[in-house]
């Protein structure tokens, strides 16, 4: 049996930041980021369009695992799709169509939607096989991933395109529904977010040097010194497997300057009504070293299906959005919602606010209100904790990992910080009976519920370690 780490680990998390500094706290520094870079940064382009995520589900079903019997599944799919998902049978497929460049933004965070390559083309045909989206977990809503997955820009003008890059494996975070009202039978409304360092990146230097048209790609090739950072945000997923667009959705997002490894300043922001026990949408921000305030709030806003197409929910989220500080309530920024605004930013947004409001966000969680009754819509994490690989880790019996995490408030690391770490069986992927000596066999560091101290840069190493679980699954 191969185990997916991250389906299995929680984290609870304590309160408190270091109160009384030891001699290894006391040397914790204020997190430097001005040599980390992201699709938050500028020179950016942000694109939209759709997407085709042919995903199978025949695994969803827990006895479709028992493969002595398989057969029997195989009838009941040809008779109908409700035994084994709406999708048994698909190639796993994942593509772009009909995607373009919406916008571009230059340094210092002027965007425009007037740039000569606004319009240009953001696709995946460029290989000559389509990527493959595959959920690794029974439960289908934990990791799913994206393989294989090659973009072009501007390639069906072009070959090569302008650019041409590898997006490496993947996956898709905070998977949620955020459809509130409206929802026409026959869709699934995930929404979920994949950030990633391109690699393979190759640009078309004959055409970027001679053509004027391709001026800001130049400038994004040159300011990015070779490493690239993409972000999409998938949404609106059609399942009815008798509908024209079924296994298709729509898609936003962005490419723009990259720096590998952790954006450890990043901060994380969740709607106000989550809860522990569910999938729940995230939005991050980030404040830069020129007291910018940038937010994507690609993955938090909410939909509804109005005169047959799906728009954003202002009746639910308000037209505007008001960022404050959690205690001081500087105002941050207001954002206007719209379907324009939302497909020409990919739901990234760049504030300028005081200074005295940028130096209470570093002391201050920051809150998202509707403007217009002042009701909380979004709100940040308090601490947040994160593993610093953002594929789950997988494991056959007598395996051994070694899990590196990160805690942090404010955007600085916690130092002396208490992780109180649980492994646990999520959802129905094991029948209850069975659940307790599935258990014995995946452990970490030694046990089943460990508490692990950060270190002065807010780390804290644990070991995960496999063993034969015998057969878990029916």
């Amino acid at each position: 049996m191969i185990y997916t780490i991250a389906a299995v680990v929680l984290l609870f998390l304590s309160s408190g930041l270091c109160q009384e500094p030891s001699s290894d706290c006391s040397r914790c520094a204020k997190l430097e980021i001005e040599d980390h870079r992201s699709y938050l940064d500028t020179p950016q382009i942000h694109f939209a369009g759709r997407v085709r995520a042919d995903v199978i589900t025949i695994n969803n079903r827990i006895k479709n695992f028992d493969i002595d019997n398989f057969h029997v599944v195989n009838e009941v799919i040809a008779r109908q799709f409700g035994h084994a998902g709406f999708n048994p049978k698909s190639t796993g497929a994942f593509d772009f169509y009909d995607t373009h460049v919406t916008s571009v933004c230059r340094n210092g965070g002027y965007c425009t939607t007037d740039d000569p390559i606004v319009g240009i083309s953001v696709d995946t045909a460029v290989s000559s096989v389509s990527a493959k989206i595959i959920d690794v977990d029974s439960e289908n809503i934990i990791a799913t991933h994206l393989i294989g997955l090659t973009i072009g820009l501007d390639s069906y003008t072009h070959y090569p395109p302008v650019l041409t890059a590898r997006v490496p494996t993947a996956t898709f975070l905070g998977i949620h529904g955020p459809v509130s009202v409206d929802e026409p039978r026959g869709h699934i409304d995930d929404s979920g977010r994949l950030e990633a360092i391109l690699e393979d990146v190759k640009w078309n230097d004959d055409i970027l040097n001679t053509s004027e048209k391709y001026a800001f790609l130049r400038h994004l090739r040159d300011s990015s010194k070779g490493v690239l950072s993409f972000c999409i945000t998938t949404y609106i997923y059609n399942s009815n497997p008798n509908h024209i667009n079924n296994t298709y959705g729509y898609v936003v997002g962005t490419i723009g300057p990259g720096s590998r490894g952790p954006s450890i300043g990043r901060r994380n922001l969740q709607p106000s009504t989550a809860k522990p026990d569910r999938n729940n949408g995230n939005g991050q921000f980030e404040i830069k070293v020129n007291d910018d305030v940038i937010v994507d709030f690609s993955n938090v806003l909410l939909y509804r299906y109005k005169h047959g197409r799906f728009v954003l929910n202002t009746r639910d989220m308000g037209d505007k959005l008001c960022l404050e500080t959690s205690t001081s309530s500087l105002p941050v920024g207001v954002v206007a919602l719209s379907d324009d605004w939302y497909k020409t930013t990919a739901g990234i947004q760049r504030f300028r606010p005081s200074k005295e409001a940028v130096e209470a966000l570093r002391s201050e969680y920051l809150n998202v209100l509707r403007c217009h009754d002042r009701s909380t819509f979004l709100v940040e994490t308090k601490q947040y904790a994160r593993s610093l690989s953002d594929l789950p880790v997988f494991m056959n019996p007598g395996d051994q990992r070694r899990m590196k995490l990160l805690a942090t408030r404010y955007g600085y690391p916690i130092c002396g910080h208490e992780l109180p770490i649980e492994v646990f069986i999520a959802g129905k992927s094991v029948p209850e009976e069975k659940k307790a000596s599935t258990l014995e066999a995946l452990t970490v560091n030694g046990g089943n519920k460990v508490t692990v101290s950060t270190n002065c840069r807010g780390e804290a190493h644990v070991t995960f370690a496999a063993s034969d679980p015998g057969n878990p699954r029916p």
